[in-house]
């Protein structure tokens, strides 16, 4: 393979289980427990091998047939729905939590997240409010960092030492400050495939939302240029609106873009 697709995930839902999003935005990220269930059943058939994130560290080489499985937020579906399967056919997640949220209803709690990590699962950071880090002040960027890590590092005694940035906002700022308190892979939603070599402090991720076919998936899956130069295309756009119209005029318009987007 040319390089590792890190896929993005957020939350997952059947019939029993809504994921009870507030508003058509978050909703864009939940998907069907019978959509993710064919995606993990097409990279089982493939010989797919997961990787979490303290893993990409060693990597000297890109692996054939080589994924990254990541869950944003620290919903609670995580440990009902997302582990179940993954058990099922074999592979392994890292899961970035904010803090904040910990024990909030639709969210994981202190004993979910220890399950998560006791069943062979990465536990990261998505920060401690889900604030866009890039936005923030110094002092506000280093509090947020620090207390997030501290928090899920006192539930899993573990030193937690990968951070997926709300928003996929990480600049030099953001990543001086991660890496300075220990963070060590920092991820962010820009599109694209990760070769060894290549930096861990600004991983790129493939982000799938509920109207993403399988047929595309699978180019994905198998890194074939058509479909990631399709998502790139439409990355483009979005970062050309954010830079032209600031952070309210870049929503509007990728909320626009995002009705036919793979991305968000």
């Amino acid at each position: 393979m040319k390089g590792i697709p890190i896929f993005m995930y957020h939350a997952l839902e059947d019939a029993g289980h809504p994921a009870g999003s507030l508003d058509p935005g978050e909703q864009r990220y939940v998907l069907e427990v019978e959509r993710f269930a064919a995606q993990l059943a097409f990279l089982k058939s493939e010989g797919f091998q997961s990787f979490l994130a303290s893993d990409l560290e060693s990597l000297t080489r890109v692996p054939e047939r080589a994924v990254v499985l990541t869950f944003d937020d620290g919903h609670a579906s995580n440990l009902t729905l997302t582990l179940p399967l993954l058990e099922k056919y074999g592979f392994r997640a890292e899961f970035f939590v904010t803090t904040d949220w910990i024990g909030a209803p639709r969210f994981l709690s202190r004993d979910g997240i220890r399950s998560l990590q006791a069943a062979g699962m990465g536990i990261g950071s998505h920060g401690a409010s889900h604030a866009f880090l890039s936005q923030l002040k110094p002092a506000d960027l280093e509090r947020e960092l620090r207390d997030s890590r501290e928090i899920l590092g006192d539930i899993t005694g573990a030193s937690i030492a990968s951070l997926s940035a709300p928003g996929g906002r990480i600049g030099p700022e953001v990543a001086a400050a991660a890496v300075s308190l220990g963070y060590r892979t920092l991820f962010t939603s820009l599109p694209g495939l990760w070769s060894t070599g290549g930096s861990l402090h600004e991983l790129p991720r493939l982000a799938l939302r509920n109207n993403l076919d399988q047929a595309t998936f699978e180019r994905l899956a198998l890194a074939e240029e058509g479909a990631l130069r399709q998502v790139s295309r439409k990355e483009g756009l979005l970062a050309s609106a954010r830079k032209l119209l600031g952070e309210r005029g870049y929503r509007l318009v990728r909320s626009v873009l995002l009705g036919g987007c793979l991305h968000g």
